[in-house]
């Protein structure tokens, strides 16, 4: 079914966070991903952690900017271990850490533990001029109070990983590395390395045009589903489904169309896949399971016409949520039920 959930006050920003972390321990289960932090109001929410039901009551934060933002959370306890909007990084203790990102830009940042260690995380961030930069935080969790930053150096550049737009970070199953992806800047060629608690490895590429993929603009969201093993990405021109094995980095193009996007969030089976076009209004399903597969307008279904829709991430209860806009208010929606077919969800 389709639900609207009316959260959201007035003075959050227009942008949805994107979460990037996951412990590799706790991928298929645990808390990592219960603790949502975005906008300008210094208020973000958060899942139960008995049952990953979105809860009621909002949590208080520091203030970050107009973009997207990344968080750290312990998978086991659900504590907030330290977050950012890409400028400045804010530890459990309220702590803060200059960084070179935009708080205002598109899924610029992301977080990655350290493979192999309990308290240490690198974070990757885009800068103004597209190039990526690195962090390295170390972690204090065992004091009585909340977590605490205790190491915090960079910003150290990633030599070849440059003019990027929207960042992804996507764990290899076997928990010893991660992958970061990129599109470069105005192409259809993506950059990737992967990364091990020894750092970034080398920068690769895929040519995703020489197989047929359209020109979809500048990325401005991606959204990788491990079920599936496949890449969504959200172009101002149009979109991308790539495939992506994560156990050997390996890619492949899938299909896509030129419907443009500002943002892409996959039901939890990958047969679904929601796209957001931001100011023009309107939420699309884009049904996998059919041969071609096919994209339904959700906008009237949903009551959002008129009403710009931004951010879009599936929540650990399964429900895909949306950011929108109505009348200067931003509200939260979501939908149920996301891997069902829309006759099914109408």
């Amino acid at each position: 079914m389709l639900n609207r959930t009316f959260l959201i006050g007035a003075s959050l920003c227009c942008f949805f966070c994107w979460m990037s972390l996951l412990s590799h321990t706790a991928l298929a289960q645990g808390r990592g991903d219960n603790n949502w932090i975005f906008g300008s109001n210094g208020q973000g929410i958060r899942f139960n952690f008995s049952n990953d039901s979105l809860a009621s009551d909002p949590q208080s934060t520091q203030a970050l900017g107009q973009g997207s933002s990344a968080v750290a959370t312990d998978p086991q306890s659900g504590e907030i271990l330290f977050y950012t909007d890409g400028s400045v990084a804010y530890d459990g203790q309220g702590n803060s850490f200059p960084m070179v990102g935009d708080a205002d830009g598109d899924q610029h940042v992301v977080i990655s533990p350290v493979p192999g260690s309990s308290n240490q995380y690198y974070m990757f961030v885009k800068n103004a001029g597209g190039a990526v930069v690195s962090y390295n935080v170390t972690v204090n969790t065992s004091g009585s109070g909340y977590p605490q930053i205790t190491a915090f150096t960079g910003p150290t550049a990633v030599p070849g990983f440059t003019d990027a737009e929207a960042l992804a970070l996507i764990p290899n199953p076997s928990g010893d590395s991660y992958w970061l992806v990129s599109k470069i800047d105005g192409t259809t060629t993506y950059q990737y390395a992967e990364i091990t608690n020894g750092g970034i490895g080398t920068i690769e590429s895929y040519q995703a045009g020489t197989a047929g993929a359209p020109n979809i603009g500048a990325s401005t969201g991606l959204d990788f589903n491990a079920a599936t093993n496949q890449l969504a990405v959200a172009g101002t021109n149009g979109f991308h489904v790539l495939s992506f094995d994560p156990a050997t980095g390996t890619f492949g193009y899938v299909n896509g169309g030129n419907t443009p996007a500002y943002d892409v969030a996959w039901s939890a089976d990958g047969s679904k896949l929601y796209l957001s076009d931001g100011a023009g209004g309107n939420v699309f399903q884009y049904n996998l399971s059919n041969a071609p597969p096919n994209l339904t307008s959700l906008t009237n279904a949903l009551g959002l016409a008129g009403s710009p829709v931004y951010g879009m991430q599936r929540g650990p209860d399964g429900s895909v949520y949306f950011l929108y806009d109505q009348a200067g208010e931003f509200l939260l929606g979501s939908i149920n039920d996301a891997d069902s077919a829309f006759t099914l969800l109408s």
